[in-house]
């Protein structure tokens, strides 16, 4: 459902990524976050830590825009993925490095190697769009991941003390290009055929 947002609204010239999100519980969060610290210190990754407030899996772009998405699009997109119907999702993060880019910065990532669910869950949702109309384009290569750091460094893949949670929710969440800002636009949930 969409919530309710009357202030915390992005200017038209404000550059903005709306996007769908499967976002750790508040305890997890802040434990990802502090473990980031050694994690990033033992791959030697010097470059700026993501806040535990924005810590989360992309699962599907919707785009970017300049402000807000308009209410219409955004009811549209409301209608679409209240179709999806799905258990939650058992998230276990067990790997770090660097994510696999050619931009200049690199990304410190988690990643898990059973993440088939999260991944069915972005098929679902694109699916829902198109049903209802909205070409949302969704690239076909797509690794599960949560970003940690930014750096100019490349770190190897390495095992690391799993992260593990139970996703019940997934969001639309409104990114502010350049000001490490999210705002939550929705959120679904994840609790069908349990």
């Amino acid at each position: 459902m969409l919530l309710e947002i009357d202030n915390d609204i992005p200017s038209p010239d404000q550059p903005t990524n709306t996007f769908v999100a499967i976002r750790p519980p508040w305890p997890v969060a802040q434990q990802v976050y502090s473990g980031a610290t050694q994690l990033c210190s033992q791959a030697g990754i010097a470059g700026s830590r993501r806040p535990s407030s924005i810590l989360h899996m992309t699962v599907l772009p919707i785009g970017r825009y300049g402000g807000r998405l308009p209410r219409k699009l955004l009811k549209q997109i409301d209608c679409a993925v209240s179709m999806v119907r799905l258990p939650a999702i058992e998230i276990m993060l067990n790997e770090a490095g660097s994510f696999e880019t050619r931009k200049r910065h690199v990304p410190f990532v988690l990643e898990g190697s059973e993440l088939a669910e999260v991944c069915g869950l972005r098929l679902a949702i694109h699916a829902a769009l198109r049903v209802k109309g909205l070409n949302v384009p969704a690239p076909k290569a797509y690794a599960p991941h949560m970003t940690l750091a930014y750096a100019s460094q490349r770190s190897p893949r390495r095992k690391v003390e799993p992260f593990i949670w139970q996703a019940r929710e997934f969001q639309l969440i409104e990114s502010w290009v350049g000001q490490t800002k999210y705002i939550e636009l929705g959120r679904w949930a994840l609790n069908h055929g349990v």
